[in-house]
């Protein structure tokens, strides 16, 4: 996935005040490790992933995403020949696939307040690509203990012949015992 850079043009809600923006400016490098971090290894995480998490400039790094020409906006809405991704890219190399697991580490966000992400998801088969917002999980209070609000989400296996692609978002979360459970394979 891509996620985009923002730009001046876009408003900021009214009631709102901005508290977090990344236009990832460094080009050819990494996003700014004061507020990104990397989930590394081969786990397969909660989906069964089979990638090997890296933090290598070979699967993630920041570049360049400019109009085809002249005469095309870019993505970020403008005609001003700048606009800046972080690109995630999956690699295989004999059996071995690689990719990268972006996460942001902002503690002073808040529980409550607007989101706004821009982002060009891969449909290839196999692809993966999510943005979600997590609760900060610790030994005594795991997944989904904290929460989880999956923004968008897509996966080749959500495709079918009748109804095509499909994008998802869900919540998941465990309440107290007389509250509604949504986690796993439970649906809220």
């Amino acid at each position: 996935g891509t996620a985009m850079s923002s730009s001046d043009n876009n408003a900021i809600p009214e009631g709102f005040t901005l508290a977090f923006e990344d236009n990832f400016d460094e080009i050819g490098g990494q996003p700014n490790q004061q507020n990104w971090t990397f989930d590394v290894g081969q786990t397969g995480w909660g989906n069964g992933e089979s990638q090997n998490y890296t933090s290598s400039t070979d699967n993630s790094q920041i570049v360049d995403v400019m109009a085809g020409n002249s005469s095309e906006m870019d993505t970020d809405g403008t005609i001003d020949g700048v606009n800046w991704a972080l690109k995630i890219i999956a690699n295989k190399t004999g059996n071995v696939i690689t990719s990268a697991r972006i996460k942001s580490d902002i503690d002073d966000l808040g529980a409550y307040g607007y989101y706004e992400v821009r982002a060009k998801l891969p449909s290839e088969s196999g692809a993966w690509p999510a943005i979600w917002l997590l609760g900060d999980m610790t030994a005594d209070r795991p997944w989904p203990d904290t929460g989880e609000i999956d923004l968008v989400e897509w996966s080749s296996n959500y495709f079918d012949e009748v109804s095509g692609n499909r994008i998802i978002s869900a919540l998941h979360f465990r309440g107290a015992a007389d509250q509604p459970q949504a986690h796993a394979d439970t649906q809220f």
